[in-house]
């Protein structure tokens, strides 16, 4: 793959200077905002369904990217107040003050290398973190977002966005969110005259560049304010939803994921062919709010959901079979592989009587026990095999049921056996027969 710089030519000055680093104009972030509701990010879902609606919360994964993304503005900040020449040194004072492990060290050294590229062509302005607005011709914002870093020559910037997930996001030339950076730029800075955009997916070791024109604006916004469009007529026309709306593998991110009238209408339809039954009925609108549609989409799901752990095993062994590995290509070209990987085992601790002799310097043996989780489960085979041992010890026979019975007896006596208030509601599938 070339290099942004000879695929566009006109992104870099034409004679470059030398490869001597000086310390560059220090640009405070604007304020943080709120994420807009069709901010950047969520352009390439909201173009495959305009009923996209993101979740709310995180997960371990958002919050591993999170932090890598803190952790790569740290080093670029580094080089902004000139305390590194390079990213890559950024990267090694940093790591003297934070115990990395070698993945996040390899993932963050990805970023600096493909960011040095910039950095040695000694850039006006370095701007990390730094919001963008894109507006309208009567100065009505349409959205907002954050780059991670851009760097800026006169009338050429290039912008830079990590992605520390492992689902590749489009190439540049196709993603929305580049775009809309891009467009924010033009408008951020209106001496520019040629923005170029690189997306790099460091645990892919992957990146994707692209280059605009300012003369592309109207174009630019006039794709990134259609997709917006429909987004905003999807939730004000619920009834006219569905022609703008199409399930994918995006749906996992999206909140309306259990209540969705078009997902849910394809779910009956497989549903409906894996029993030989009709057709359903289309449900209608963007969500089901209807008890009788919901209890229908439940049924359905319970009809997927059959043979979904043997065919997820049967896969892995097929996987174990073909070298470590199977794919598929969708009809959209893109390719879907399942590789067998491999992790830690969780660890366990010992018995909680030797782990308050090991660690009797530092807690007393009630502290350890109070941490120790007893599971009924667990307990009641073990209690019901040496009752049963003992009784034949002494020339006595005991069921195991009968010795189950006392150790229950014995701990609800010592109030050591107890239920909590109320009861565990869940529901229970019951088919009745037709009322004629």
């Amino acid at each position: 793959m070339k290099h942004i710089a000879e695929q566009f030519p006109l992104l870099m000055p034409a004679t470059l200077p030398p490869v001597s680093i000086a310390p560059v104009e220090v640009t405070t972030p604007a304020p943080i905002k709120k994420h807009h509701r069709y901010g950047p990010s969520r352009l390439g879902y909201l173009d495959e369904c305009a009923g996209f609606t993101s979740r709310s919360g995180t997960n371990d994964a958002a919050e591993e990217g999170t932090t890598l993304h803190e952790r790569m503005e740290e080093i670029l900040q580094l080089v902004v107040k000139g305390k590194a020449k390079t990213a890559a040194e950024g990267l090694r004072m940093l790591s003297a003050r934070i115990d990395f492990t070698d993945e996040e060290r390899d993932y963050l050294r990805f970023c600096c290398v493909r960011c040095d590229l910039y950095i040695s062509r000694n850039p006006q302005q370095i701007l990390t973190e730094n919001e963008i607005t894109v507006s309208g011709e009567d100065g009505k914002m349409l959205n907002h977002g954050t780059l991670d870093v851009a760097f800026v020559w006169g009338d050429v910037a290039i912008i830079i966005d990590f992605k520390f997930g492992w689902v590749p996001v489009k190439h540049a030339r196709e993603n929305l969110q580049g775009r809309n950076y891009a467009l924010g730029m033009f408008q951020k800075i209106l001496g520019l005259r040629a923005v170029g955009v690189e997306f790099v997916q460091p645990k892919l070791g992957w990146f994707s560049t692209v280059s605009y024109k300012r003369i592309q604006m109207a174009e630019m916004f006039q794709r990134i304010s259609d997709v917006i469009a429909n987004a905003e007529f999807v939730q004000s026309n619920p009834d006219k939803a569905q022609p703008l709306m199409k399930p994918g593998v995006y749906c996992q991110y999206c909140s309306l994921s259990g209540s969705c009238a078009v997902l849910s209408n394809h779910r009956a339809l497989a549903a409906s062919k894996f029993n030989n039954l009709p057709a359903p009925v289309s449900f209608k609108g963007l969500e089901l709010t209807k008890p009788m549609d919901i209890a229908l989409a439940r049924y359905w799901v319970d009809i997927i959901e059959a043979g979904v752990k043997e065919i997820k095993q049967r896969a892995f062994e097929i996987a174990e079979l073909q070298g470590g590995e199977i794919s598929c290509v969708l009809p959209n070209g893109e390719q879907i592989v399942y590789a067998v990987a491999e992790k830690n085992a969780d660890r366990s601790l010992g018995a909680p009587i030797e782990i308050a002799e090991a660690l009797k310097e530092f807690l007393t043996p009630e502290e350890i026990l109070g941490a120790a989780e007893l599971a009924l489960g667990k307990l009641e085979p073990i209690a019901k095999n040496a009752l049963v041992e003992a009784a034949k010890q002494r020339g006595e026979k005991l069921t195991k049921k009968a010795a189950w019975e006392s150790v229950v007896s014995t701990l609800e006596a010592n109030g050591l056996l107890t239920r909590p208030d109320g009861k565990i509601r869940f529901l229970k599938r019951k088919t009745r027969p037709l009322v004629v």
